[in-house]
């Protein structure tokens, strides 16, 4: 009777692969060996077996199989995915690609309506992600975390590839002082309590972003004793805050004077003309060392009661996280 059991589990279980076709789980290296013709879908995960990541045999094992149950793909070196142009996934898949610096295709994924996927797409700064986000979008997908087209996030190891960042942009930190190539900024840039004497190069910089909460402004400068020039932000062009949000809050920087050749510049005009030109008698500074708080909401400034109340760290973490996770919302085009 056992044996009879045992048979007819086995059996099921075959009939099984030959109705839906074989699932290989690939979560080590040794996994690599199996023959992936007889692969009709993929189980990866990587997360388990960082070397699994570098393996110079993962994209031959996975670029001809066209079904993912689970993709999860972080720290490889991988300039696509797979050879296939398209590639399904089932109600329940989950793709994951975290933190893949030279990762520069995806492929088209394709479920079907009312199908569970989920997705998180983060800290892959070649990646252009308009198709996926586009995809999600008309599919209504929810709960999903794409980064922008060739963002670095909070978990770059340095800066001076990114386009985009998405998350809070500490100018004084080590990763960030040298910015050519940065042109959009997804959230709060800061300057607090540093000793540089001009901000980092960033002369692509032209929009910043603000959605988040309402207490903290978007570009803070502050408490900085030996800054002499802020002409990195002078040729932001838009800044684009949720309502009632604060745009700039410049103060207490009392060496800091705007040069000539940028005094008539829009933000110049709009979020620093308290600031004293270059040259000019340091009994012209008006508010250099008080609060200058601009909102979109005309006449409320500092409505929350914020000031002198923010710890320094405190302030630049946004309300003192203590661990680093992924925080990406779904960004469509």
């Amino acid at each position: 009777m056992q044996l009879l059991v045992i048979f007819l589990f086995y059996s099921s279980v075959l009939v099984s692969q030959n109705y839906a076709g074989t699932t290989c789980t690939v979560t080590k290296i040794i996994h690599l060996k199996q023959d992936p013709e007889k692969c009709s879908a993929l189980d990866l995960n990587t997360y388990l077996d960082d070397d699994l990541a570098t393996d110079p045999n993962l994209f031959d094992f996975i670029k001809n199989i066209g079904v993912y149950d689970t993709f999860l793909l972080r720290g490889s070196n991988l300039r696509s995915l797979t050879n296939l142009d398209v590639i399904k996934l089932r109600d329940g898949s989950q793709v994951i690609i975290t933190e893949n610096k030279d990762l520069r295709k995806i492929p088209k994924f394709d479920w079907k309506a009312g199908d569970k996927v989920l997705f998180t797409v983060a800290e892959n700064h070649n990646l252009d992600t308009t198709e996926l986000l586009k995809a999600i979008k008309a599919k209504k997908v929810k709960g999903a975390r794409v980064q922008r087209p060739f963002a670095c996030g909070d978990r770059r190891r340095k800066s001076e590839h990114c386009r985009i960042i998405e998350g809070i942009l500490v100018l004084e930190d080590p990763r960030n002082l040298n910015l050519p190539k940065l042109e959009e900024v997804y959230g709060r840039v800061i300057l607090s309590g540093s000793n540089l004497e001009k901000l980092p190069h960033m002369p692509k910089l032209k929009k910043i972003e603000w959605m988040d909460n309402k207490k903290l402004p978007a570009i803070t400068i502050e408490n900085n004793p030996n800054l002499k020039s802020i002409a990195e932000l002078a040729n932001i062009e838009n800044i684009v805050l949720g309502r009632g949000r604060m745009n700039v809050v410049i103060r207490n920087n009392p060496k800091l004077c705007i040069e000539p050749e940028n005094m008539q510049k829009s933000f110049v005009k709009k979020y620093a003309a308290h600031v004293r030109e270059c040259g000019s008698h340091p009994s012209l500074r008006r508010s250099n060392f008080k609060q200058a708080a601009f909102h979109d909401t005309p006449g409320r400034a500092d409505p929350n009661g914020t000031r002198g109340k923010i710890p320094w760290l405190q302030e630049k973490l946004g309300v003192g996280n203590s661990g680093v996770s992924y925080n990406y919302e779904t960004h469509c085009m």
